[in-house]
């Protein structure tokens, strides 16, 4: 609710069902959108840096294992 607050995302609730919300970025949202993309791929870079590619994509593998677990 930040975001909304803050002017980076609107907000808004399905007709069908109120369970479901959705979220779409504004202007200003997407005037930011750059830097956190760039931070989430400096934090995705780190997180795999002593991963051998191998490792990494058994990782993977193993996760959407793990997610297909739930659906």
């Amino acid at each position: 609710d930040k975001l909304v607050i803050g002017g980076y995302v609107e907000k808004t609730r399905s007709e069908n069902d109120g369970r479901i919300s959705y979220v779409v970025l504004t202007d200003k949202g997407r005037k930011i959108q750059p830097a956190f993309e760039a931070i989430s791929a400096n934090l995705i870079e780190k997180a795999y840096e002593n991963f051998s590619d191998e490792e990494t994509q058994e990782l993977m593998r193993l996760l959407k294992k793990l997610s297909d677990n739930f659906s």
